[in-house]
């Protein structure tokens, strides 16, 4: 990928502006999954810190008791915290695109709770995931992701399915909570 962007550029600046219209239309795909790539990772990479952050002191002023938190930075996904407090009943979520903001809900107010996964052939998986809906709102949180298909029993996507299963499961019991 890195390399098709270096060709497109070369070839703009040796054929000059006008013929490299025509051949930058056939290496623009490359060069836009490139950079969507590499703006995926520096928003993982620049604003994980500061989500942490806003998590932190969040859930410091909210008085969480037991949290559980997942984290997803996975490459190919923009990264979020997820935190649920079994005890208060309470749901917080901090996005890496806006790591300022902390949201703040009450779990019984999450419905279609529910864990799985993209299935491929041959029992092949490259995307786990925990999902729920809020304000008739999907929110779908990533736990394994994968360029390539990977057996469903193997052990990362294993974790991935255990990851899923456990925060689905704490959230099922936050709702049980009256808060």
């Amino acid at each position: 990928m890195f390399i098709s962007s270096i060709i497109g550029i070369a070839i703009y600046v040796a054929i000059g502006v006008r013929n490299a219209i025509a051949s930058g239309l056939i290496l623009s795909i490359p060069v836009m999954i490139t950079l969507g790539f590499i703006y995926v990772c520096l928003v993982n990479f620049i604003t994980g810190p500061m989500a942490k952050k806003t998590m932190e002191r969040g859930s410091k002023e909210h008085n969480f008791k037991r949290p559980v938190t997942l984290t997803n930075h996975d490459p190919f996904t923009l990264g979020s915290i997820i935190r649920i407090d079994e005890e208060s009943g309470k749901v917080a979520y901090v996005s890496f695109q806006n790591p300022f903001t902390f949201q703040l809900v009450q779990a019984k107010d999450i419905t279609n709770v529910k864990s799985g996964y993209l299935a491929g052939p041959f029992g092949t998986t490259r995307y786990v995931y925990l999902e729920f809906f809020y304000d008739n709102k999907r929110v779908r949180i990533p736990t394994f992701t994968s360029r390539r298909m990977e057996m469903v029993t193997s052990s990362w996507v294993s974790a991935g399915i255990f990851k899923a299963d456990a925060f689905r499961d704490a959230l099922l019991r936050a709702q049980k909570v009256d808060g």
